[in-house]
């Protein structure tokens, strides 16, 4: 069943109701969807209701869309299940809009978008481009006209149980200038079944249309009728069918259902939405469904101190999220076309402010289309969330006649309450410390002005009214048309004549784009748009996607092509285009017009125009400067903010002019380097801009530098001493080394290097071995700062003052030392070793102790020890192989008990008498150490124990353990009256059945009540089972010795592996068979399921074939009723199905137990 959450008495089973029980969690009781509240459904988590209330008008067409059911009235789209176009040019367009997955009882309007074409009649002229066949659902046979004119609608295509509608279209572009139209139709929906007639009719009560959904197999639930309450569904009916007062005069219907039911939506979601129409509950108790709608039922029923078990809870104010002060929400209004629309809001001033500011619910109601309706279902759901106060009553088993949604009456003086009304919200089932049940009925309070109505309550509903509306069947033109010649730069930087088209924008407002039409030469004919066929005088419609093109009329050095024939058409959204690569001096005839968003077009605005080419060259570069450097001059400049900007010409001359200045180079950027100049060489320079049409611009300003002069004062002291070793020569600049030197030590500098090389004639080479170091020339002081050697020393220096280099070696131990401002040091702290420090850094004689996998066996030596991971055991290598084992020499201390390991010391590994007295603990030899029977009479020496032997007062009660010592270990007369101390056996101190009447002499037999006193023998003194049915004298126990219900039979069975229950036929899952006596009995159950779809598990429980309680799971629950047995056999079945879902329910465990009570 696809209904999960159970009102009445779900099921509850506890630790303290039979062994093998353990307390578990209660079944809660609830109603669905509406027993909560209105303000709890609109509280839950939820689809933007606003979205798929307005979707329902829509017509989609979709592979897979969902099925729909229609209650009452309403307005509805469709899904598109074909398509097809016929006839010349297709000129007639076939659709088949499938509305309903059912038969309904009728068409009454269809709308073209928000237009209504048909309600009976044609409207207008639109009989002569529209046909419409009707089909209701009940239909045998295909549609004979869509058969006729359509090939791909054959005879088979029937569309039984559819409701559908089949729309041919003529093709018009004024009829139809939108495309094609959203189609919707006003229908009256499903026909359902009236109890009280006895006759299934169209109606829009929403209980009936509940019902139906209930018992809906296609959609629905698939319930029985037979499990919903007839009683509570009539007295639904008649409640939503009550009149109420209109303002200012009339009558409607208290409750009307009208809507669209969506498969997509669970069925939960769906019936919470139609419930909303009545602000009704969905009640689920004693295995029938309760339809209730909203509505005061005075009580019957009152709670007071005789029924109650404990103290009541009450909560007296609701959270802030539950509270509120007005509320809002959407319709379909019947009053606007069924479109969505906000009916009035309700508010309460008294209520704002009493909570300091508004709060408003938001609630939807998706299945009512009237403003004044809606009004009083918000109405209840305001009030309903001002009544605070919610109690747990503690009750016996008399609550379980409750179910949730009654309303009772509770008395209790403590809170001052007498005969106040609450509303039962649910129950819990739990267990006293006694093992009573307890029911916590969980209830708020409510009254019947809740559901008072008014007209004075009643708000007027403002709609939009008659508006005379634009029809959009004409157009007004764009004016001020204006064609300004331009250029644009192409891709390949060409700069292309063009020409600028600007219009003021159409007074219209519905225009959504412009048509530009242009022609080069002076025809003037129409002959349609760019991609139409040639036809004078026809406007072959649009070119829907708005573009730009451009037209190749060859470069502009060609001739004038002749004039086009045709023009040339584009779409644009603004009130401008450019038209690229146009021919110049040629006349081009141009002109646009206006179109709506319904594709109607306006007259055009024209004009003429002729195309003049560029001829103005760009501005001139700006900031010219030049920086001369070591042979070479470094130029640059600002260049022209203009768009068809495409580079600078640099012009060079010895003089200060440009008229014979020489062009050297062109420039893309904004600097420019001349190179391979001399030493000390002036100068000039310009720069000229150029677009990409070639135009050049003036000269610049002028800019000037002079190349670097190099002498000896432009070198370092440093480098001048070299000159003056090498004789005072100066150093040669060269690109490459000369074969020869001139003379020994002449000095050349290699720029492609940057090194000096000095002519060694000893050796007839060029060298870079400038200078040579006199040995012991170079100490510590002439590093420069942040070089420093390490000193070699003998000895380490005072570290007070020192200020010699931070690193020392120290000859006469070779370490090194370095200096921490106070001290040498030459250890390294742990912290600044990185990495790790392997075994083989240590010497062999300070090895650490290394982990290995196996035994190593290369590298030993006498000593190594390793770890083995293996057997996480020890070893050390002896010299000859690797040992773990540890001689006892070598164990210095005592071996404790936790040392030894249990059952490791057997009788061999013991000395003969190494063990005595004193070498065991006090204490240590327990009855536990003993082995049965090993220590015998041939264990003990003759005389070995004696009374001697045996400390005064050793052997007590406490020290024998119980049942210890028995007949067969005592000799015959070996314990006699007068080897017990008075008082020293107690009633604790003997084993159960150890004194039997062979053990007491017959006159110390206990043979009546008199020889026992009062409350000697209690239920302490007395060992488990010790007192068996031989024990009891027949009718020795009556019923007064036997506390009530304390004696109950138990009987269970359970399932002995998992199962799957497959389909809607029952299959038997449990059977329990036992011998009954005719008394009241219970009935126990738990079951569990899954599964991996969303399949729903009924459960049936039959007494002796006798159905007793059906219940109905997702996954499972608990299960608890109450049976009077027969006398002999009686036999409890359990049996399962599937009443939704199509995959089977897996039940891995399940288990049933009764408890027949006896006194």
């Amino acid at each position: 069943m696809a209904v999960s959450a159970i009102a009445g008495l779900a099921s509850a089973v506890g630790g303290g109701l039979a062994t093998g029980f353990a307390l578990g969690s209660f079944a809660t009781a609830f109603a669905i969807g509406a027993g909560l509240s209105v303000v709890s459904r609109a509280l839950m988590p939820k689809p933007s209701m606003g979205t798929s209330m307005q979707g329902n008008s829509v017509t989609v067409r979709e592979p897979a869309v969902s099925r729909k059911l229609i209650y009452g009235r309403a307005r509805v789209g469709g899904a598109m299940v074909y398509l097809d176009s016929t006839g010349t040019d297709n000129e007639f367009l076939h659709l088949v809009v499938a509305v309903a997955g059912h038969a309904i009882d009728g068409f009454e309007e269809v709308w073209f978008n928000d237009t209504k074409v048909w309600d009976g009649s044609f409207q207008g002229n639109w009989g002569s481009y529209v046909y419409l066949g009707f089909h209701d659902g009940r239909q045998t046979t295909a549609d004979s006209t869509l058969v006729s004119a359509s090939s791909g609608w054959t005879n088979d295509h029937k569309l039984l149980d559819t409701a559908y509608i089949y729309v041919r279209l003529k093709y018009d572009t004024d009829q139809f200038a939108q495309g094609l139209p959203n189609i919707s139709t006003v229908v009256r929906g499903k026909k359902v079944y009236n109890p009280v007639t006895a006759t299934t009719a169209w109606s829009q009560n929403p209980a009936l249309c509940v019902f139906d959904y209930l018992k809906d197999t296609k959609y629905g639930l698939s319930e029985s009728a037979s499990n919903v309450n007839t009683t509570a569904l009539i007295a639904a009916q008649s409640l939503c069918d009550e009149t109420v007062n209109l303002s200012p005069s009339g009558t409607q219907q208290r409750y009307v259902l009208d809507g669209v039911v969506d498969t997509a939506n669970s069925r939960k979601d769906n019936i919470e939405a139609m419930l909303s129409s009545m602000g009704g509950k969905l009640i689920y108790s004693g295995g029938e469904y309760f339809i209730v709608g909203a509505d005061y039922v005075t009580p019957t029923v009152t709670v007071d101190e005789s029924v109650l078990v404990g103290g009541l809870s009450v909560k007296t104010k609701q959270s802030r999220r539950s509270l509120y002060n007005g509320v809002k929400g959407v319709y379909l209004a019947e009053e606007e076309n069924y479109t969505l629309a906000d009916y009035p809001s309700l508010t309460s001033s008294t209520y704002s402010t009493e909570d300091g500011d508004p709060i408003y619910l938001d609630m939807p109601l998706p299945f009512t289309t009237n403003n004044v309706r809606a009004q009083r279902i918000a109405k209840i759901a305001l009030l309903q969330s001002r009544q605070q106060t919610q109690i747990t009553i503690p009750c016996n088993l008399a609550a379980l006649k409750f179910k949730a949604g009654d309303n009772i009456k509770v008395t209790n003086a403590k809170m001052g309450w007498t005969e106040k009304v609450f509303e039962v919200t649910g129950y819990q089932l739990d267990i006293s410390s006694d093992g009573a049940i307890i029911v916590n009925v969980d209830a708020i309070e409510t009254a019947s002005a809740i559901f008072d109505w008014a007209t004075s309550d009643q708000q007027d509903f403002t709609t939009g009214g008659e508006i005379a509306l634009y029809d959009g069947f004409t157009t007004q033109p764009p004016t001020n048309l204006v064609a300004t010649s331009t250029t644009v730069v192409a891709s390949d930087g060409t700069l292309l004549p063009s020409l600028r088209l600007t219009w003021t924008d159409s007074t219209d407002v519905f225009v959504t784009q412009y048509e530009v039409q242009f022609q080069r030469g002076s025809a003037t004919v129409d002959y349609g748009e760019i991609a139409d066929a040639y036809t004078s005088n026809t406007d072959q419609g649009l070119i829907t996607n708005a573009a730009s093109i451009t037209l190749d009329y060859g470069s502009i050095d060609d001739p004038v092509q002749t004039d086009e024939p045709n023009y040339n058409s584009v779409f644009v959204t603004t009130n401008q285009y450019v038209m690229t690569g146009v021919v110049p001096s040629a006349n081009y005839n141009i002109r646009v017009r206006a179109i709506n968003n319904l594709g109607v077009k306006s007259n055009f605005v024209t004009l003429s125009g002729t195309v003049e080419g560029d001829t103005d060259p760009c501005g001139i570069p700006d900031s010219l400067t030049a920086v001369g450097s070591l042979r070479e001059i470094t130029l640059s400049w600002i260049i022209p903010t203009e768009p068809d900007y495409s580079h600078v010409e640099v012009w060079e001359n010895i003089v200060n002019n440009s008229a014979t200045a020489t062009k050297i180079a062109i420039s893309g950027g904004d600097n420019f380097t001349r190179t391979g100049l001399g030493y000390n060489v002036l100068k000039y320079y310009w720069v000229k801009s150029v677009d990409y049409s070639g135009n050049v611009s003036g000269f610049s300003s002028m800019a000037s530098a002079t190349t670097l002069f190099v002498d000896t004062d432009s070198f370092s002291q440093a480098v001048n001493d070299l000159f003056s070793e090498a004789g005072a020569y100066g150093i040669e600049p060269v690109s490459s080394l000369p074969a020869s030197g001139d003379f020994n030590g002449q000095i050349k500098y290699l720029t492609t290097t940057n090194k000096l090389y000095r002519w060694d004639s000893s050796t007839s080479a060029w060298t870079d071995d400038i200078f040579s170091i006199t040995s012991g020339s170079v100490d510590a002081a002439s590093f420069a700062s942040g070089i420093e050697p390490i000193s070699i020393v003998s000895s380490l220096p005072n570290p007070s003052g020192y200020t010699g280099p931070q690193l020392v070696f120290l000859t006469t131990d070779s370490k090194l030392y370095r200096y921490n401002g106070t001290a040498f040091v030459s250890s390294i702290a742990a912290g600044d070793i990185s990495g790790t420090i392997g075994s083989d850094v240590f010497p062999n004689n300070l090895r650490p102790v290394e982990i290995v996998s196996t035994l190593p066996t290369t590298g030993n030596f006498q000593g190594r020890q390793v770890f083995l991971t293996t057997d996480n055991k020890l070893y050390r290598y002896n010299g000859t192989s690797f040992i773990a084992s540890v001689a006892t020499t070598d164990l210095q201390g005592q071996i404790t008990s936790t040392q030894i390991g249990d059952n490791s010391i057997s009788t061999a590994k013991i000395q003969a008498d190494a063990i005595t007295a004193n070498t065991i603990a006090t204490g240590a030899v327990t009855a536990d150490a003993i082995t049965a029977g090993s220590i015998g009479a041939a264990a003990i020496a003759a005389d070995a124990i004696t009374s001697n032997k045996i400390a005064a007062n050793a052997v007590t009660a406490g020290a024998i353990q119980a049942g210890a010592v028995n007949t067969d270990a005592l000799a015959a007369n070996v314990i006699t009256s007068d080897k017990i101390a008075a008082g020293a056996i107690q009633t604790s101190d003997l084993a159960a059945n150890s004194i039997t009447g062979g053990l007491i002499a017959a006159s110390g037999v206990i043979t009546s009540a008199a020889q026992i006193n009062d409350a000697v023998i209690n239920a302490a003194n007395i060992a488990n089972l010790a007192v068996t049915q031989g024990k009891i004298a027949n009718l020795a126990v009556d019923t007064i010795k036997i506390a009530d219900q304390a004696v109950t039979i138990p009987s269970s069975v359970e399932l002995a592996s998992s199962t799957s229950i497959f389909g809607s036929s029952e299959q038997l899952m449990l059977t329990l068979t036992f011998t009954g006596t005719g008394a009241n009995a219970d009935v126990l159950s738990t079951v569990a399921a899954g599964g991996p779809g969303s399949a729903y598990l009924q459960l049936s429980y039959y007494h002796n074939n006798s159905l007793e309680r059906v219940h109905n799971y997702q996954y499972g629950g608990v299960v608890a009723f109450p049976i009077t047995t027969t006398s002999g056999t009686n036999t409890i079945k359990l049996y399962g199905r599937i009443y939704s879902g199509s995959q089977a329910a897996i039940v891995p465990e399940a288990y049933i137990r009764t408890l027949e009570t006896k006194k």
